[in-house]
Formats: C-alpha cells, sequence, structure tokens
C-alpha cells in the first residue's frame, strides 16, 4: 500500500494554536518552559504558535509533550478520521491519573512496555524519580526484525522522527545512570504493558496514531488473578527472550549514543 510521504515541515492551524495555547495556560507553563522540555528554541516555539512552519519531527514533539493529536493541530488527519468517530478522542483524564499515579506511588517495581513513551512530560519523569529498585522499561527496538516498522507505516511517522522519540523516553534514566533497567524488544509485540506492584495494566496499540490520542480503555488486573498473571508472563517473556540491552540498541539507533553528553543541548530542530 502507498502512502503520500510526510511533508518536511508541518504548521498549526490557527484552531491548533488556540488549542496549545489553552494547555499553557492550564499548566502555568510560559514558552520558554515548553521550549525546555521540547528541548528547542523559544523561536522554534514562537512559530509553533503563531501557525509558522516548524520542522515535522518538532512539532510532533510539541504536539506529544502538550498531549495533543499533532494530525489534528496541523489540519494533516488522514487515517485516523475515519476512526475518530467510533472511538473518542483523547483518553480520559481519570484513567490517565490512575495509571500516572500508579506508577508515581509504586515502591515494589515499575514494569513498563510501550512502543515508546507516548507521554515524555509525565511517564518518563515519573519513572525515572521513582526509586524502585525492580524497575524495568521495555521499548520497541529498530532492529531489522522489530514489529516497529509496521506500526510507523501505520502512524505515517518517519523512522528517524520515530528513533527521536524512543532516545527521549529513556533519556531521563540514561542520565540517571539506569542503563541497566533499559530494554529493547525486537520480536514479540502483544500490546502495551505495565506491571506495578501487584497490579497489570494492560490494552492494545492502535496501529494508526499514538496510544495516548484515543480511549484504548486499558485493562487493569490484579496480578493472583489468571488474566494478571497472563500479562506479567508476558511482559517476562519478552524481557527474557525477545529483547536485547541499551549499549546493542544503539547499533540500530544511533541517538541513544548522544545521550550520555549531558550539557549538549538536544534541539529537534535540523
Amino acid at each position: 500500500m502507498n502512502h503520500r510521504p510526510l511533508p518536511r515541515s508541518l504548521q498549526a492551524t490557527q484552531d491548533g494554536a488556540a488549542r496549545a495555547s489553552r494547555i499553557l495556560t492550564d499548566r502555568a507553563w510560559s514558552r520558554n518552559d515548553l521550549a525546555e522540555r521540547v528541548s528547542v528554541t523559544p523561536q522554534t516555539i514562537n512559530k509553533f504558535f503563531n501557525s509558522q512552519p516548524v520542522n515535522r519531527r518538532t512539532f510532533v514533539e510539541v504536539c506529544r509533550v502538550l498531549e495533543l493529536d499533532w494530525e489534528q493541530i496541523s489540519g494533516t488527519s488522514t487515517l485516523s478520521t475515519s476512526i475518530s468517530t467510533e472511538t473518542p478522542e483523547v483518553l480520559s483524564i481519570d484513567k490517565k491519573n490512575e495509571y500516572y499515579n500508579a506508577i508515581k506511588l509504586a515502591h515494589q517495581r515499575i514494569w513498563v512496555y510501550q512502543t515508546w513513551l507516548p507521554t515524555l512530560e509525565i511517564e518518563a519523569q515519573s519513572i525515572s524519580s521513582n526509586e524502585v529498585l525492580d524497575t524495568r522499561l521495555l521499548l520497541l527496538s529498530f532492529k531489522e526484525t522489530s514489529p516497529i516498522y509496521a506500526r510507523l507505516i501505520g502512524r505515517y511517522i518517519e523512522v528517524e522522527d520515530a528513533k527521536a522519540f524512543s532516545s527521549a523516553s529513556v533519556k531521563l534514566l540514561v542520565r540517571s545512570g539506569k542503563e541497566n533497567c533499559i530494554r529493547f524488544n525486537y520480536g514479540h509485540h502483544p500490546g502495551w504493558i505495565a506491571v506495578l506492584d501487584s497490579f497489570v495494566f494492560s490494552g492494545p496499540t492502535p496501529v494508526n496514531k499514538d496510544s495516548h490520542n484515543v480511549d484504548y480503555l486499558f485493562d487493569k488486573y490484579h496480578v493472583d488473578t489468571k488474566r494478571g498473571e497472563f500479562w506479567e508472563k508476558q511482559f517476562e517473556y519478552i524481557w527474557n527472550k525477545c529483547s536485547h540491552s541499551f549499549d546493542e540498541e544503539k547499533t540500530y539507533n544511533s541517538r541513544l549514543s548522544r545521550l550520555n553528553q549531558t550539557t549538549e543541548q538536544e534541539d529537534l530542530d535540523p
């Protein structure tokens, strides 16, 4: 199936820029705060809010930090348009908070498996700041056999953009000296899984868009139930049988090699 190529740059519609501005106000952030979180210059952020063209990778990352659907903000929604009539567009705040709070409150273990972390601002910080010893972050690899490539086609995401998202997902853990907590899956992909203390969260990962943009109605089970045990074992199987280390993943994603350079600002603009 042929997909039309994405433009090298994107710009927010007036309505999209207004929605992003409201989120800044709600979070009491300045544009400079947002620029720091995305690792770009304030000038780039001003272009975004002034509906001027911005490097596509940066545009998507800004929307990711603000938890917005970049296709809607840019007015380029394609495949997702036909699906939005069947599923709510944004995961409810209550369900999001239940999951995020479970990460923050975990004191025995944090096992998370995702394509990459869809909400870097909340998820990555919560995982890296929690001092739980049994912390495991499992992301999809960019090895040739990885299931990630089918997902990128469905989401209209370029490989280099996805590598940037994956790198950003692990940056805080790497800079905290927790590289051994990270592995990359190159084989089996059953959906996203999080084992947080005695509870398991699980759900499908949509092929056509990032998980945080749809209400995918995750399931929650105690690990003592049959389904909880099943998903716990799925995570362990991928971790032990279908994944490799952070160091090996550097072979497939060179961006990971630059994460230890803590003094270097990683601007996503070319």
